[in-house]
């Protein structure tokens, strides 16, 4: 779920983006978009990002759920849309990474990593740090998604990275959390 402006806003299993008043519960708005949502919601500038089983990431204004732009990947997203103050970073379950204008939804470029994307990955000043479910990890250039390193991991990454003091966190499907010596 995303929160804004006393709004509390989600997307559900029938395609419906939904905005409740977080005070009192109170329906503000629900508007029918499209496939199911399975994955979580990224909040930037007013406008919601998110996408959906059919492959479909929508940008939307969190005051009325509107349309603001749409972009077709072509396989179903679990992942939850990254942001900068320019773009979105996401992924599907075909194993393409995208990075789209936060604006007009334009594509800025593609990697197609042929695995399962389904982790929201880190995105820093330079570099985008990417779980992959195929037991690896992906270091992406940041401006034009070429592939700067892969690791393999001994399981399969499910939490998104995190970066403390020089450390990469990252968290694995069978309760483990493993800590990296990260120098970039």
């Amino acid at each position: 779920p995303a929160m804004v402006d006393n709004l509390f806003i989600f997307g559900n299993d029938d395609g419906e983006i939904i905005a409740l008043n977080s005070s009192s519960g109170d329906s503000v708005y629900v508007k029918k978009i499209g496939g199911h949502f399975f994955s979580g919601s990224t909040l930037s500038e007013n406008v919601i990002y998110i996408g959906n089983d059919n492959g479909l990431v929508y940008a939307l204004n969190a005051s009325d759920g509107e349309i603001i732009w749409q972009f077709d990947t072509g396989a179903r997203i679990k992942m939850e849309p990254a942001a900068d103050s320019q773009n979105i970073y996401i992924g599907n379950l075909k194993g393409n990474f995208y990075s789209l204008d936060k604006k007009s939804g334009n594509e800025n470029w593609r990697t197609d990593l042929h695995g399962i994307l389904n982790t929201t990955p880190l995105v820093t000043e330079n570099l985008i740090i990417l779980p992959d479910v195929l037991f690896a990890l992906h270091f992406l250039d940041k401006k034009n998604g070429e592939i700067i390193k892969s690791i393999p991991l001994d399981g399969r990454a499910k939490l998104s990275p995190v970066i403390h003091k020089n450390i990469l966190f990252i968290g694995f499907d069978d309760g483990v959390i493993r800590a990296y010596e990260f120098i970039y």
